[in-house]
């Protein structure tokens, strides 16, 4: 193998073997989108298996849950959830209201908006006066039905995780 193939290599392995700590945000446990939420389950656990240094959680999570509890409001909760992330996955359905209400105040706040990657349904938010006002300046990936279908989400959401570990080595961030 020739030399520059074997280092970059070397390089994206070494990459995938530092800590991380990736949030995502998604459809609920009660969502009326089974095949979001069967996606960002899959998503956490091809990120932790690619990337087996890494913390991958969501602010469903009931250890996390019950060591925040102490504020008044969950919006608050989750941004302290977000704060603690290196990287943020949000993953933006027909029904999660809820999750354009808590990027809509993540979004506010510079240190979290800037590490943010939101996978938005095409379908759904191309005219929607809720998703505009909320988070139209944020980068947003737009995905179809047909990459829930695929691995396509999955696949997107390592290569999110290691070009911010690509781009944090080297002092980009």
């Amino acid at each position: 193998m020739k030399e520059h193939i074997s280092l970059a290599k070397a390089q994206i392995k070494a990459l995938k073997n530092l800590p991380v700590r990736v949030h995502i945000l998604g459809p609920g446990f009660a969502s009326r989108e089974p095949d979001l939420l069967r996606k960002r389950l899959e998503i956490r656990d091809a990120i932790q298996k690619e990337f087996p240094c890494a913390s991958v959680y969501f602010s469903e999570d009931q250890d996390l849950r019950e060591s925040t509890a102490v504020f008044d409001n969950l919006l608050d909760e989750i941004t302290i959830h977000a704060q603690q992330a290196d990287v943020m996955i949000a993953i933006v359905g027909e029904t999660t209201r809820g999750v354009l209400i808590e990027l809509g105040r993540l979004s506010l706040i510079k240190k979290i908006s800037d590490k943010l990657h939101i996978f938005s349904a095409k379908e759904t938010f191309e005219n929607d006066p809720m998703y505009f006002s909320l988070i139209r300046n944020l980068p947003n990936d737009f995905f179809t039905r047909r990459d829930v279908l695929e691995c396509s989400l999955v696949t997107r959401s390592c290569r999110v995780v290691l070009s911010y570990l690509f781009r944090r080595e080297l002092g980009l961030l």
